[in-house]
């Protein structure tokens, strides 16, 4: 039985080492990475075997989990590869293999009998009889489907005994049913289900009518997009009280494909909600009001293609929320751009380096944040110099460039990013 004091645990994203140490800084209790082979995100950078043994370094130094993906649907061609893969990381401490295939689950148990095994939410799993299932074949963790309503997770975790039970808090979403896509198969050549998505349901799409040939007629939602197939992105913030009360071991979310500044936000929104459910106790009340100034000033702020509390969320309602099919408003005035990040300081409080994400000018207003600031400034670019110490007029993305500000503290800056505040 779950200790009713232990929280929540909160698993975030990671591309690569970078990004791994970032969501562990910013909160995450664990991480879960994947191989350059043989996972569902095979476009992200991903790990090589050695920095798999340094991504587990780091966790154990810090005292996190970290998980690998092994979620691919094989051919019959993969089979001797994916058995050496697990052989040679065999000895890597590792807190979980995560699986979709059945056949990659009978094989982990052969190879890896001291890693614990958890099945994907690409396995579809939608009730309490496939759970225990997958217990008797050595799971030791389910990631739920994410078409289950709250109530059908809850009756899951009450019929469930020593197997632990994760969902998907926020990120993309895909379109058909937990995942299985062949649009991009067909499209493209790319199998989804080989990690090779190119998301072919996220094109911009016109519909043509067969006797008006060269006639397109688009389907627009506003000015700036048109979706056919685009589903939205989930947010399961405002839920997290309900979802925390059924039960559930672990908050999952999605984005190893994303960047820095998203994992540094959306790890730390959850990461402050779940903090403050279990340190506060607030009323419904009072969570609504705390996760409302979240939800505006870190998520809503990013890059998203509006959000949806999908299954979970039906019949949910909260004043940032539309009443209509769950989806959420999309009113933000300012957009957060990602400038760049913090390297270190020189002798002078007010001069920093960093290393540029896009295009920075004198006389810009950069905001910061860290693991232990929360979106602190505006601090306005003075003067910009270049790794030679030259002095320039701008930097452009991918550059080191020395920033002297007109003020700025004096206190801790790792893991730091800046950020510019831009009308949308």
């Amino acid at each position: 039985m779950k200790n009713k004091n232990k929280k929540v645990e909160l698993i975030a994203p990671a591309g690569n080492l970078e990004k791994l140490k970032f969501a562990y800084a910013y909160g995450a209790d664990g991480a879960y990475i994947g191989w350059k082979k043989f996972n569902l995100r095979n476009m992200a950078g991903n790990f090589s075997l050695s920095e798999i043994r340094k991504a587990a370094e780091l966790k154990k130094r810090l005292n996190k989990k970290l998980y690998l993906t092994l979620n691919i649907f094989p051919r019959n061609e993969h089979i001797s590869k994916i058995i050496s893969f697990l052989v040679s990381i065999k000895n890597i401490p590792l807190d979980g293999i995560i699986v979709s295939d059945v056949g990659i689950l009978s094989l982990c148990k052969q190879y890896l009998p001291n890693h614990e095994i958890h099945i994907s939410t690409q396995a579809n799993v939608l009730n309490h009889r496939t759970v225990n299932a997958y217990k008797k074949l050595g799971a030791r963790r389910v990631v739920l489907a994410r078409e289950l309503a709250l109530k059908e997770i809850k009756k899951i975790k009450e019929k469930v005994k020593d197997v632990s039970l994760e969902i998907f808090v926020h990120g993309a979403l895909c379109l058909s049913y937990s995942g299985r896509c062949h649009l991009s198969t067909y499209l493209t050549g790319r199998d989804a289900n080989f990690g090779e998505c190119t998301h072919s349901c996220r094109w911009k799409y016109s519909l043509v009518e067969e006797k008006r040939p060269g006639e397109y007629f688009p389907v627009e939602y506003n000015s700036k997009d048109t979706f056919i197939l685009n589903p939205r992105d989930l947010c399961l913030l405002f839920h997290i009280p309900d979802i925390i009360k059924t039960g559930v071991d672990a908050f999952k979310i999605e984005g190893r494909m994303k960047g820095l500044y998203y994992i540094a936000s959306v790890v730390s929104a959850y990461r402050r909600a779940i903090d403050y459910y279990y340190e506060k106790k607030p009323s419904q009340k009072k969570y609504d009001q705390f996760s409302e100034k979240i939800f505006r000033k870190d998520l809503i702020t990013i890059k998203n293609r509006m959000y949806t509390a999908d299954f979970i969320g039906m019949g949910k309602k909260n004043s940032v929320k539309e009443k209509i099919n769950g989806y959420f408003e999309q009113r933000s005035d300012v957009q957060h751009s990602f400038t760049g990040i913090f390297i270190k300081r020189s002798g002078a409080k007010n001069k920093v380096l960093l290393f540029l994400k896009n295009k920075l000018e004198r006389g810009d207003d950069l905001f910061y944040r860290s693991p232990e600031h929360d979106q602190i400034g505006p601090f306005t670019v003075k003067e910009i110099k270049d790794i030679k110490n030259k002095p320039v007029d701008f930097g452009r993305a991918r550059q080191k460039v020395w920033i002297e500000f007109n003020s700025f503290f004096s206190g801790d800056c790792n893991y730091g990013i800046f950020f510019k505040k831009t009308k949308s």
